[in-house]
Parts: structure tokens; C-alpha cells; sequence
């Protein structure tokens, strides 16, 4: 899955092209955009914990091989973007639902990538049945290395990508606010934190590696989303 960096750079080049018009206030925008991962510095964190706080409570892999938990997922994702459209501090909550998107294109994006090394870049007559079937068996622990390469290959760290931002003062400028009914103040100051403290203020610790595949990866996810938001109604225009 995405890590902190990606999540941000993804943001951020959603916010080159929207940021001033559709998005006015860049720290809650970029905060939002790695809020639902706030999860993680809840007192007592549970798994539960996160399916709810990335709308997925019942939903395993957003869906893949199971066509109606797909839809499920969707119909909630769109009915956030509807409730919080109108509300005061819009852009955290666009930053929300950017982290959600993200999510969600990496880890079937990831399906696919799995389906090509095991078919040969083939398609069996019963692709559903496969699909159920794979999605079953990565639940259960299997291809566990093939997801961890995949997410090697596609992550990157902040010294790694040219931001338009200054994401790191941005993520400095706000503080104290919550995500309603689904991430509180003091997980998000906590999560921000670590992830300043380890993303941005840590020395790189490794040369420095070809990021092609995650750039662009970055640059279809931002294209991607844009759309999406699009089609909900959400008021933008296309990267380009």
C-alpha cells in the first residue's frame, strides 16, 4: 500500500492544478490526504480500527474478486463526498477521500499486476471465479513477497520527488483538528508527528534509487482521481 510520501505526493499533484480554485486551504488538503492512517496512534489500535476509518468495515481489498463489496465501497465513498461537500473545512475532508482513492487504486493496481505474473498476461474463460479465488488465498496470507516488491517498486520518499509545495511547512501550518466521526485531533497531531519526525526531518539511508515506475504511477493515480472526483460532482478539471 501507499506510504506517507506517495499519499502526500499524490496530493500534491492533485493540488498543482486544482490548488487556489477547488482547493483553498493547502495544510488541511495535504493533512486530510494522510489522515485516515491516524488509526494507527489510537490508544488501543485495532484492525477493526481501520477498516472503519478507510470505510471498509466488511470490505476485504476494496472489493477485488468480490464484485458487490467493490460496490459497497464505492457507494460509501460516495456518499462521504456528498455529506462533507458543503461543510467547513471541505478541503481535510477532499484530502480524505484523495487517501481513500489512493488506496484503492494501488491495491487492485496491484491485483492486476499479480493476475498478469500468474496468467502470463493471458485471461482463463472464468475470470470472476479466478478473481475469488485469488482474493481468497492473498487473504489468507498467500503472495505476501509479491505485494511487498510491488510496493517497494511503487513508494517513494520524500527526497525522492520534486513537490510544488512545501508539504513539510504545510503539514506544520495546522494543527488540532479532527476528521468528524471518523479521526480525532489527537491521533492526526500524533500521526503528523511521526511522520514529519520520520519522512522528512530522517536522513536518507540509502542511494538514491530509480523512481520511474512510482512517478509514474503517481501521475495516473492523480489523473485518475481527478476524474472520480469529477464524476461525483466534486467541481474540477482534468490534470493535464
Amino acid at each position: 500500500m501507499p506510504g506517507a510520501a506517495t499519499h502526500l505526493a499524490i496530493a500534491d499533484r492533485i493540488y498543482a492544478v486544482l490548488g487556489g480554485r477547488v482547493l483553498q486551504d493547502a495544510p488541511l488538503f495535504y493533512g486530510g490526504s494522510i489522515a485516515p492512517d491516524a488509526v494507527h496512534a489510537k490508544q488501543g489500535y485495532q484492525r477493526a480500527d481501520k477498516k472503519r476509518s478507510h470505510l471498509c468495515d466488511g470490505i476485504r481489498s476494496y472489493g477485488y474478486g468480490y464484485p458487490e463489496m467493490a460496490a459497497l465501497f464505492r457507494s460509501r465513498l460516495d456518499a462521504f463526498i456528498r455529506d462533507n461537500a458543503g461543510r467547513s473545512g471541505k478541503d481535510l475532508y477532499l484530502g480524505y477521500v484523495v487517501h481513500l482513492m489512493t488506496d484503492e487504486i494501488y491495491l487492485l493496481s496491484t491485483y492486476k499486476r499479480l493476475e498478469t505474473a500468474l496468467l502470463g498476461g493471458g485471461a482463463l474463460e472464468d475470470m470472476a471465479v479466478f478473481r475469488k479465488k485469488l482474493a481468497d488465498e492473498v487473504n489468507s496470507g498467500e503472495h505476501r513477497s509479491f505485494f511487498r516488491e510491488d510496493g517497494d517498486l511503487r513508494n517513494i520518499l520524500p527526497h525522492e520527488y520534486a513537490f510544488s509545495q512545501n508539504v513539510e511547512a504545510l503539514l506544520n501550518q495546522r494543527w488540532d483538528y479532527a476528521v468528524e466521526n471518523y479521526m480525532g485531533a489527537d491521533e492526526i497531531n500524533a500521526s503528523k508527528r511521526w511522520v514529519l519526525d520520520t519522512c522528512f526531518k530522517r536522513e536518507p539511508d540509502a542511494p538514491p534509487r530509480d523512481r520511474t515506475e512510482a512517478v509514474r504511477c503517481i501521475d495516473a493515480s492523480a489523473e485518475e482521481i481527478t476524474a472520480r472526483l469529477s464524476a461525483a460532482r466534486v467541481p474540477v478539471r482534468r490534470c493535464v
